[in-house]
């Protein structure tokens, strides 16, 4: 197949077929795909096929964007699960980084994926293969499937218009001090989906509201981009200022919200620069009231205007002993410079334990995301996962994927008063694969297993 672009020419390269054969009577295979617009029901026992040759629409996959495959297997159990890969490269194989995936079981007989397409995939038509066999789904090009369906399809990469989802706004500091510049009060995150005719953001319609004496202890407001980073803050080049705000103001600028990863998310920090003379004590705060773009519409009013919580100018000095920030300057005890040469931060006559700071190593806020943390994907119960009453383990779990079909198991040994086994974990759903009784071998009651590669295989 030729493609023309521009005035070149160019050939699309075609993935490798696979030598799965037509298995009639087997009772193994794909039943339905569905993606996006594709919603395609197909015979099982085919072997290998070239699906988009018999279907009209290739369904449009945004960059960027995350879409759920629904591939609907025709042997609850039997078939192992379904592979799925896509030659985002359109190099004519699928093994490169990030070409591979491995759907994960809903039910007996659908298996699901879902697919973020890559910032970096080129834009036109992919290829899509996906395997629904009973064993050897391995290689996709060179592997003997046997017993099911590989099928391959298209999908078109294209550019969706960019579009603003929502603007959240977060307090980004609990104190200031006298003099600060350049200090974060609010950080503004603006969430966006697809990434053509990327938007631009005007201006933003702020408050002053929740300072106790903005008109004195505020000399002027700056807003500062640091694209889709949100966690490390630095005083760069400013998007737009406003000196000496007092309640309602605006800063307007120009920032194009360009897209380098597919995070979908766009910071903007709302700083201010407090006078020497700032009332100590007193109240600094912030509110956003609406983010200005060029589109529809033209003012997006943020999920929240006026987060929980202000900040209070500090005129406080640091105590060096107490593991506290006493002075609001980032900087705790003795690796704070006013602690140079004081008490426990002697290392030696006259010198500061750590270093005093130097301009070369600034420092600089960091915001720490509440939301990031750790959640549990699964926990099992051994006695009621079937294995046994009274069961401990008894030995710290082994990880790996040990029949190659790209998904870990985990090997934990258990045993109660009068049994000893080994059982096999599937690392994706925990559901038990397999268990072992070794209660009457003469291997010790207690072992620390190993997982390894015995026979060089891979």
């Amino acid at each position: 197949m030729l493609i023309f672009t521009g005035f070149v020419c160019v050939a699309q390269v075609t993935p490798c077929a696979n030598p799965m054969l037509v298995n009639t009577g087997s009772g193994y295979g794909a039943l339905n795909v569905t993606l996006n617009t594709l919603n395609h029901t197909t015979p099982i026992e085919e072997g290998f096929t070239l699906e988009y040759d018999s279907l009209a629409i290739i369904t449009n996959l945004g960059v960027c964007e995350t879409y759920t495959l629904t591939i609907t297997i025709s042997i609850a159990g039997l078939v192992y699960f379904p592979k799925v890969w896509i030659d985002w490269n359109a190099d004519g194989d699928f093994d490169d980084v990030g070409e591979e995936y491995s759907p994960d079981l809903i039910s007996p007989t659908t298996a699901t994926l879902a697919i973020q397409i890559p910032a970096n995939t080129t834009l036109g038509n992919k290829i899509m293969r996906i395997a629904a066999a009973k064993k050897g789904i391995g290689d996709p090009c060179l592997a003997p499937f046997l017993d099911g369906d590989v099928e391959d399809y298209k999908i078109n990469i294209v550019e969706n218009d960019m579009t603003v989802d929502s603007v959240t706004v977060e307090q980004a500091n609990d104190c200031y001090r006298q003099g600060d510049l350049c200090k974060p009060v609010l950080r503004i995150a603006v969430y966006t989906t697809g990434v053509g005719n990327p938007i631009t953001v005007t201006g933003f319609n702020l408050s002053t509201t929740g300072s106790t004496s903005p008109g004195t202890d505020i000399t002027n407001a700056t807003i500062i981009y640091t694209a889709d980073s949100g966690s490390l803050f630095q005083c760069n080049t400013p998007y737009g200022n406003a000196a000496s705000p007092n309640g309602a103001f605006n800063i307007n600028g120009s920032q194009v919200l360009n897209y380098n990863t597919c995070s979908g998310v766009h910071y903007f920090w709302v700083t201010y620069d407090i006078a020497a003379g700032a009332t100590g004590g007193n109240a600094i705060d912030a509110e956003c009231i609406g983010v200005i773009q060029q589109g529809t519409p033209s003012t997006i009013t943020p999920n929240t205007t006026s987060p929980l919580g202000n900040g209070n100018i500090n005129t406080g000095t640091e105590i060096c002993n107490n593991g506290l920030d006493d002075d609001c300057d980032g900087l705790i005890d003795c690796y704070d410079p006013d602690c140079y040469g004081m008490g426990d931060c002697i290392s030696e006559s006259g010198s500061f334990y750590y270093g005093l700071p130097n301009a070369s190593c600034p420092v600089t806020s960091q915001f720490v995301d509440p939301n990031v943390g750790l959640q549990v994907d699964w926990s099992v119960d051994i006695a009621s996962a079937g294995v046994g009453v009274g069961y401990k383990i008894a030995n710290a779990p082994l990880t790996g994927d040990l029949d190659g079909d790209g998904i870990v198991e985990i090997v934990v040994q258990v045993s109660n008063t009068t049994n000893r086994e080994i059982v096999v974990l599937n690392g994706v759903s925990g559901a038990v694969l397999q268990t072992i009784n070794f209660t009457n071998s003469t291997t010790p009651n207690y072992f620390t297993g190993i997982l390894a590669d015995v026979d060089n295989s891979g």
